[in-house]
């Protein structure tokens, strides 16, 4: 199955336009070796909120926006390297072309590698594979050819399982047992948090692993202000009795989960 992505941003307002140019502008300036920029999520889907405040009923203010999600593959042997330098340049400096306006819309820039990219849509993996579908092509230089999804074999898929539970599962327990010992010093809230993460991040859920740390990032600033409160005793009683499972429960379900959730170590460590 052959997708081809869209490339026209004409839908988006404006001002997202000229938003996403000066990322595109400071990308190529400071990045070598770009072959695709490509927005993706809530602004390549059309579901994109500019700006939203909302006041909980202790009068306090919180507010939403989302990010500019933006996926640069770039030919380069060190994608975390190129990744970090771009949040370390690019970032800074669309911050400082933004000064002035009103609540310019904050981005996220991933970077990934020609052959990592390739490698993970030859599998279809989900995170990638959805940038491909949803996602609007901004720069193409024109040289970098998008492989095509393949039926793997069985064994080659318990292979990626398996290394997916190897990545993860020991970041989940660690987050469970931070979230067991903040319920014991009395921080709910974050003990609540963290044990939700953990079970996310568990590979018994490793489907929706990468949209969940997506989510926690983009509503962790109204979080805890307007959703937990609300639900603050209902989840201290779950968390108590997942707290209570033992990883070898864990162990014994996942043993035969051969679900694909594979991507590059750097992203599990996000």
């Amino acid at each position: 199955m052959i997708v081809i992505m869209k490339r026209s941003i004409k839908r988006l307002p404006k001002r997202t336009q000229e938003e996403l140019a000066v990322l595109q502008e400071l990308i190529l300036q400071y990045l070598v070796n770009v072959r695709m920029i490509i927005l993706y999520g809530s602004y390549a889907r059309g579901e994109y909120v500019i700006w939203d405040e909302t006041y909980d009923e202790r009068g306090g203010l919180t507010y939403y926006q989302s990010d500019l999600d933006i996926l640069v593959i770039c030919d380069t042997g060190d994608a975390i390297k190129a990744e970090n330098h771009a949040n370390a340049f690019v970032v800074p400096r669309y911050d400082k072309r933004m000064e002035g306006r009103r609540h310019p819309a904050p981005p996220q820039i991933i970077v990934e590698s020609t052959t990592t990219f390739n490698r993970a849509i030859r599998r279809k993996h989900y995170f990638f594979y959805e940038a491909l579908r949803d996602g609007i092509l901004l720069y193409d230089d024109g040289t970098f050819q998008i492989g095509k999804p393949e039926k793997l074999p069985y064994r080659e898929i318990k292979q990626y399982a398996e290394e997916e539970y190897a990545g993860c599962f020991d970041m989940a327990e660690g987050l469970l047992r931070h979230g067991k010992l903040a319920q014991v010093e009395k921080e709910y809230k974050l003990g609540s948090f963290l044990s939700i993460v953990a079970l996310a991040l568990n590979p018994i859920n490793w489907k929706c692993w990468a949209r969940w740390l997506k989510a926690v990032h983009e509503v962790s600033r109204m979080y805890f202000q307007l959703i937990l409160p609300k639900i603050e005793k209902r989840l201290i009683n779950y968390v108590g009795r997942i707290s209570k499972l033992g990883t070898t429960d864990y162990s014994l379900s996942v043993k035969n989960n051969t679900n694909i959730c594979w991507h590059e170590r750097k992203h599990c460590a996000r």
